[in-house]
């Protein structure tokens, strides 16, 4: 699942990564342009930067994980 997400600011960013370690079981991309980073990756993330547009690509194929990874980066959801 893909879904295109804005962090604007390092708190942003840590609320976003306590999110993602909720789920262990699956691994997510944080995509910008041509970088990838792990979307557990405080480091990546901010080396991306902040105020952008990226991708947050969810890797499972379980319907009901990606509705719930889906409502709980709401927050940072920018077009669905």
């Amino acid at each position: 699942m893909r879904v295109k997400v804005k962090l604007n600011n390092i708190n942003d960013v840590i609320l976003f990564i306590e999110k993602t370690n909720n789920y262990q079981c699956c691994d997510g991309d944080y995509i910008y342009q041509n970088q990838i980073v792990d979307f557990r990756s405080f480091m990546g993330i901010v080396s991306i930067g902040l105020n952008k547009e990226c991708i947050v690509n969810f890797l499972s194929d379980d319907e009901k994980l990606c509705n719930q990874f889906k409502e709980d980066i709401r927050l940072w959801i920018v077009e669905e």
